[in-house]
């Protein structure tokens, strides 16, 4: 059985060409650290640059939850809840420089007035 899951492995690892799916195998399957490689891989791939690019300066991209999704402006993540959603999908952490900004607004309190200023409204 171990020599097939291998088989499997080293023919992913030959033929799948996109970052996320070799991060994800190596980080979650193989319990591999990642490398500097492999992350500066990832922050080039669509995936992450989807995250990176609708971020806004205050760490978040835009409302919180689904049900306050109505913004004004037009973006793929029409919440924070979305976009922190994908980032887990992607296996990305907390050391990842889009989730980094999250975590420094959220433990510096801001997060909480976003909160309060949500459910105000």
């Amino acid at each position: 059985m171990k020599d097939k899951l291998q088989d499997i492995i080293d023919y992913l690892l030959s033929v799948v060409e996109d970052p996320f799916p070799r991060y994800i195998l190596k980080k979650e399957i193989l319990k591999e650290t990642p490398t500097t490689e492999d992350i500066n891989a990832i922050h080039m791939s669509k995936w992450y640059k989807q995250l990176a690019d609708e971020q806004w300066e205050d760490g978040t991209w835009g409302r919180f939850h689904s049900q306050d999704s109505k913004a004004a402006i037009k973006q793929k993540f029409v919440t924070t809840e979305n976009a922190l959603g994908r980032a887990r999908q992607l296996s990305l952490t907390r050391v990842a420089p889009i989730q980094q900004v999250m975590t420094s607004t959220a433990t510096r309190g801001q997060m909480a007035l976003i909160m309060y200023r949500l459910l105000r409204k």
